[in-house]
């Protein structure tokens, strides 16, 4: 086993130590690992409808081993669906969400849904207090101790040079308004 290799094995081994007692998981992967958590999975009934939510956040972490850096990817994924009755109409009606986030992810979510349990119980039946940079954070910092490099992720790269082309192409349309507005002066 080489010394990079090794050294892969030590930052995985420690997000893992860290992940002990907690809802996330770490899945090794081809390049580096994921570590996951399910927010939501469940399924619910509402006054007059059968609802389920599936919602997974993702951290990808791909290491280069060579020049012993990571790139550190936030996925958020959200599946909502409902089937019954359309309360304003009663129609039967089927809706379906899926919401798909990538690249770097902040903020807080707190969510709190109230359903009836398959049991016929009423009770918060989604309970979701998240924050997505604690645990980001923490491999940050797990990744900084043992001496590996922060590089951005393919998505972030992709954000950054969208960005920079909004930018340069705000600053030629200023420009040629400027122009244009003094030509016709």
């Amino acid at each position: 086993m080489t010394t990079q290799s090794s050294e892969l094995e030590t930052f995985i081994n420690s997000v893992k130590a860290s992940l002990v007692d907690t809802p996330y998981m770490l899945e090794e992967k081809p390049g580096g690992f994921d570590v996951l958590i399910n927010l939501a999975d469940t399924k619910w009934w509402g006054l007059i409808s059968r609802n389920g939510i599936r919602d997974v956040f993702t951290y990808e972490v791909r290491v280069n081993e060579a020049a012993k850096t990571y790139a550190l990817n936030d996925v958020a994924r959200r599946l909502d669906w409902s089937a019954g009755v359309n309360p304003a109409d009663l129609k039967p009606h089927f809706d379906m969400n899926y919401k798909y986030q990538s690249g770097s992810i902040n903020g807080y979510r707190r969510e709190i849904t109230i359903g009836g349990t398959d049991q016929g119980e009423i009770k918060p039946v989604v309970d979701i207090n998240f924050s997505p940079t604690v645990r980001k954070d923490a491999i940050k910092s797990i990744a900084a101790q043992l001496g590996w490099k922060k590089s951005l992720s393919k998505d972030q790269k992709i954000g950054a040079w969208v960005a920079g082309f909004a930018g340069v192409l705000v600053v030629v349309i200023l420009i040629a308004a400027l122009l244009f507005n003094t030509i016709l002066k």
